[in-house]
Formats: C-alpha cells, sequence, structure tokens
C-alpha cells in the first residue's frame, strides 16, 4: 500500500472513530508496525493526529482547526472530484469569491485555463495559484495575515465584499449540521464567510462527507442560505443533506 493510501486510512479511521490502534491498521493495511508508527509520526507533525501509546487519537475539537498541512491529505481523491464539479458551475464573464481552505483551492485548480473570470479570494495560497493564468482576474481583499493558514480576516477583508457586486460566492466550511447549519472553528472566518455571503446573488457551498453533520463553534448561516451544496456520494446520503434539500438547497454530488 503507497504511503498516501496508507495516510488516508489512518485518517478516515481517526476521523470515524477518534482514535487507532497501530495493530489494527497494521492488519488492515498490510504493512509492519514500524511503517505504520513512521506514518503516525509524519501526520502528527502535520498536525493531524496525536500520537499515544500503541496508536492515536484526534486532535479535533470544536473550536481549533486541524493545521493545513493535515487537512489536505485528508479526503483528497474527494476534494478534487468537488472542486472539479464546482467550477462547472462557474460560467465564463461571472465575478466570484472564492473562499479560504482545503476544498477551494481544488476548485483553483480547477479554474485554471478558463476565460474571463474575476476572482475575489481571501487565500495567499489560492491567490498565488491563480495570479499567472491569463483567463483569469485575480483580487485579494485586504486585512490581517494569519499565520501558518496564509488566510485574511478582519474588517477590511470584510470591508472588500461590499465593494463590488459579485455572481458567485464558493464556500468552504468546518461543519454542516441539519440544525445548527454552517458552523466554522474561528468566529474571525465566520464573520468573514457572512460578509461574503451578503455580497454575493448565489452561493456554492464545498464540503466533503466528512464535514456532514458536523457542529463546530462559530455558526455561519443556516442551510437555506446556500443555493447549491458541492459534496461526494457520502455527504449526500447524510441527514444533513436531505435537510438542506428540503430547504430549497440543490445537491450536486462530484
Amino acid at each position: 500500500m503507497k504511503k498516501s493510501d496508507r495516510h488516508r486510512l489512518i485518517l478516515d479511521v481517526i476521523q470515524r472513530t477518534g482514535r487507532l490502534r497501530i495493530s489494527d491498521i497494521a492488519r488492515e493495511s498490510g504493512m509492519t508496525e514500524m511503517t505504520i508508527r513512521r506514518d503516525l509520526e509524519a501526520l502528527e507533525q502535520a498536525g493531524a493526529l496525536s500520537r499515544v501509546h500503541g496508536g492515536a487519537v484526534s486532535i479535533v475539537s470544536q473550536s481549533h482547526s486541524p493545521r493545513y498541512q493535515a487537512r489536505i491529505l485528508n479526503n483528497a481523491e474527494n476534494k478534487q472530484h468537488i472542486g472539479k464539479a464546482a467550477a462547472e458551475q462557474i460560467r465564463e464573464g461571472e465575478t466570484i469569491i472564492l473562499d479560504a481552505g482545503s476544498t477551494t483551492a481544488n476548485v483553483a485548480r480547477a479554474l485554471l485555463g478558463r476565460r474571463n473570470i474575476r476572482v475575489l479570494t481571501v487565500d495567499l495560497r489560492i491567490a498565488s495559484e491563480l495570479a499567472d493564468d491569463p483567463g483569469l482576474t485575480v483580487l485579494l481583499a485586504g486585512g490581517v495575515v494569519r499565520p501558518v493558514e496564509h488566510t485574511l480576516y478582519g474588517t477590511e477583508t470584510q470591508r472588500a465584499f461590499a465593494e463590488y457586486n459579485f455572481d458567485t460566492y464558493i464556500m468552504s466550511a468546518s461543519g454542516l449540521d441539519a440544525v445548527n447549519g454552517v458552523t466554522e472553528y474561528n468566529p474571525d472566518d465566520a464573520f468573514v464567510k457572512r460578509s461574503a455571503l451578503a455580497g454575493a446573488r448565489r452561493t456554492i457551498l464545498v464540503a466533503d462527507g466528512g464535514k456532514f453533520g458536523v457542529t463546530t463553534y462559530a455558526k455561519v448561516c443556516g442551510l437555506d442560505d446556500v443555493d447549491i451544496v458541492v459534496t461526494d456520494e457520502q455527504g449526500a446520503a447524510t441527514e444533513t443533506a436531505r435537510a438542506a434539500e428540503s430547504a430549497g438547497t440543490r445537491i450536486v454530488i462530484a
């Protein structure tokens, strides 16, 4: 089994159960326990989990987001498909807000090569990736740069969304729940997202199945404030997705 596949297996178990045993993962993957220990060490350094005697446990809480390096490893293939499906919803000539995050980074990559699209983003990584594409016009919101994440927040960031009229906001989320709606770990990010919502005519939310049924610290909006949710088969099969459809949101399966 390739290292990337082992990492996905480990992260999937951690996400579903909150902990894992080295012996169980070694047996399921067919790899030695020494190899699994090295995998756990690498994932701990990326901020994806915490090692304990005989295995590892989740470090995710309602108020602290996993590090970016850990998030890009989680459900990476599904996020690529979601990014492509979301980009297909964007038409030539649109002006869009592209949120920060590992899933929206895949939307950005799927937009490369498109023509006559104007993109405002709060993610410095996304801005750098899109900057040299001649068919795209890239704008950065102002504000404070968050270390490690390389994202923007604050009153200047929120003010940027009021300066223009946007067609579409492509939003990421830390959690989606039938009762609690769309939530974020950080209140500053929730404020930015609410401002972006107010500045666009429609909202497309991109989220893999691991975000469904999850509630984090800061409320962003209700499910009925989102026009389209682009997700994978796991997300589409949840009670949260059914609640979103009942509220008038369209579900697109990548």
